[in-house]
């Protein structure tokens, strides 16, 4: 077996306060990172015997026998008094992570133990000293807390009397009960490895020499929040009609999602912020939303409609029409507009005279002044928005508003004749 020295010695010796041996203390020896997972040592350079676990000092304050780790592994040591509990609950020291001296093979976690911190809010806490050149913007944290482990990225970083740290968190909050902070190995400025951290994949030029293929995933049932940290793929189907307010993303996540059907999204600053002008939007069958959270928590939504229509809806839209005078009194419903016109403008002329009437009509019942060449005809809630007359015969038209445009109600008087041609302009 491969062996390698004990960092603390082969054979240290330890004295009490007073200058005399140790008798009697012991040494616990520990997996790394475990608080009772015993791990054996070895009693010299071959390796052949296992140490007892604990070493019990002798008259000397030392160990009976040498103390060789194995290699490739990583210890924790822990140095408690005569008759310590196993494993000890008072001990007088302890350490961890240590591997064998000259040992290359053992763990390196990723982690590295930081400073006591104090809980500030969920997002913040400090430290004492000047820590802003070890805990820098950008630098991942794992932080230990009462309900559990919180991994975050470094938001600010400034010191005045203590180093304030601002951090936002994957998922979760920090709380009263946070007690442990490890920062990541590599520093996120000028980092060993180019594709540690957004920053320098950003001051690079990434070229791909083949498809970048982005697997589908499992699909998503719609909700009024849409957790894609659990996606099983980069361009999920999102199935259902419930409207989405909220989707939840780690930070710097970006995927592709596609709408299997009908989906309603409510526009929200942060949690849905879609490029829809702060409208709420229905998406169609096979239209895609972009999803991106960025550094400060927001997430964007950029939609792609499949059929290539503009992202924002329509707010007005022209139509043309006619109505033959000698047809008999009944409703022309003008459709095409794509919504349901709020209010609307129509400009008339009769063929083969110069006649012309203009006139304004609202959804909420009122409706604006009638002029027919140039005179007022009528106005106020009800009225007739475009009406024609040749002498005594009359054809007055009531407009009123339908899913996809506008109903005119005709009521004649008399026997007018000719086609009135109309140019209606619907507003959203």
């Amino acid at each position: 077996m491969s062996v390698n020295p004990a960092p603390i010695g082969v054979k240290p010796q330890f004295e009490l306060a007073n200058g005399l041996p140790a008798v009697g203390n012991r040494l616990f020896f520990y997996v790394a990172g475990t608080t009772n997972t015993k791990q054996s040592t070895l009693t010299n350079s071959t390796g052949n015997f296992a140490n007892p676990n604990p070493i019990v000092l002798n008259s000397l304050g030392q160990p009976p026998n040498e103390i060789w780790f194995t290699a490739g592994r990583n210890y924790k040591v822990v140095y408690a008094p005569p008759g310590a509990d196993d494993p000890p609950s008072s001990p007088i020291w302890e350490v961890d992570n240590l591997a064998g001296i000259n040992d290359v093979r053992g763990v390196l976690d990723q982690w590295v133990s930081g400073p006591a911190p104090t809980f500030v809010s969920a997002t913040s806490f400090t430290l004492l000293g000047d820590q802003t050149s070890v805990f820098q913007v950008n630098r991942r944290l794992r932080t230990l807390n009462t309900s559990g482990t919180i991994h975050s990225t470094i938001l600010t970083s400034a010191f005045v009397t203590v180093t304030t740290v601002t951090v936002v968190n994957d998922s979760g909050v920090l709380d009263t009960g946070l007690s442990a902070v490890s920062y990541g190995l590599l520093s996120p400025l000028n980092a060993s490895y180019a594709g540690s951290t957004a920053q320098n994949f950003a001051a690079r030029s990434l070229t791909l020499s083949g498809a970048l293929n982005l697997a589908a995933g499992a699909n998503i049932a719609s909700a009024a929040t849409v957790d894609l940290t659990a996606a099983t793929g980069n361009s999920p189907r999102i199935t259902g009609v419930i409207p989405t307010s909220a989707v939840t993303m780690n930070i710097g996540q970006w995927c592709l999602v596609v709408a299997d059907g009908p989906w309603p999204l409510t526009y929200h600053l942060t949690t849905n912020r879609i490029n829809s002008n702060g409208a709420n939007i229905t998406l169609a069958a096979n239209d895609k939303v972009l999803y991106h959270r960025d550094l400060s928590g927001i997430v964007h939504g950029y939609i792609m409609k499949a059929d290539g229509t503009a992202v924002t809806e329509l707010r007005s839209r022209h139509i043309a029409a006619s109505r033959d005078n000698t047809l008999a009194n009944g409703p022309q419903d003008i459709t095409g507009f794509g919504f349901s016109p709020t209010a609307c403008h129509i400009l008339s002329v009769k063929n083969g005279a110069n006649e012309a009437s203009w006139g304004y009509a609202a959804q909420d019942g009122s409706q604006g002044v009638t002029l027919v060449n140039g005179a007022v005809r009528a106005h106020g809630g009800g009225s007739t928005v475009v009406s024609w007359a040749d002498g005594s015969n009359h054809n007055n038209g009531t407009v009123s508003f339908i899913a996809d445009g506008i109903r005119i109600t005709w009521a004649k008087v008399g026997v007018p004749v000719g086609v009135v041609n109309m140019h209606i302009l619907g507003l959203r």
